[in-house]
């Protein structure tokens, strides 16, 4: 489940759009860590036409958006800062956030149009991993999602400011930690280093 939540927390003297996405079985943590949240719809649009037909079409019109899609694109467009708090599955966002992003960032809105809505905001990804730092380093795989998510989604769209921000060793370390863990590199982000 994919859900967001804008707020402006009492501490915090800009909008911050906070995504959560995750694990079915285990959402304390990501509930925790990205606080109130509400659930977005899928595409409510019905065709007929084949998938590629269906695709085609889509990419051509902004009426196939749904109230619940354009309701997170406002969303997007009050908020100064995105913070998308996820779990990292197979060394990655998991299908259901890449299938909030396809839905909801899309062309017209937040890219390909002369100007794009999302220039000069804020984008924070954390992901909360479950292997170690010294692993992901080594391997090459935080880079990877670097590049996947600050490069090919957030610079691509507009969002020069974008940090991806992992919390290691979720699997093992105490709840406390990683809530702590969080925390600290959401503020690190939002205030500069402390």
């Amino acid at each position: 489940m994919t859900t967001s939540c804008l707020s402006t927390p009492p501490s915090l003297a800009v909008p911050v759009d906070v995504l959560k996405d995750e694990h079915p079985t285990d959402q304390d943590e990501c509930c925790a860590a990205a606080g109130p949240i509400a659930r977005p719809a899928e595409n409510s649009a019905s065709n007929t036409a084949g998938p590629a037909s269906r695709a085609r079409s889509a990419i051509r019109s902004t009426t196939w958006r749904s109230p619940e899609v354009r309701a997170h694109m406002a969303r997007f467009g009050a908020a100064d800062v995105i913070v998308a708090v996820f779990p990292v599955w197979w060394f990655a966002p998991p299908a259901v956030l890449k299938g909030w992003i396809d839905r909801v960032w899309n062309h017209g809105f937040a890219y390909g149009a002369a100007e794009t809505r999302l220039a000069g905001k804020r984008m924070l990804w954390l992901g909360l991993a479950g292997g170690s730092s010294g692993g992901y380093a080594e391997s090459g795989l935080a880079a990877a999602m670097d590049t996947q998510l600050r490069m090919g989604i957030s610079n691509f769209c507009g969002i020069e400011d974008a940090e991806l921000r992992l919390i290691h060793d979720t699997e093992t370390a105490p709840e406390e930690q990683v809530l702590a863990d969080a925390e600290t590199a959401a503020a690190d982000f939002l205030f500069g280093e402390a």
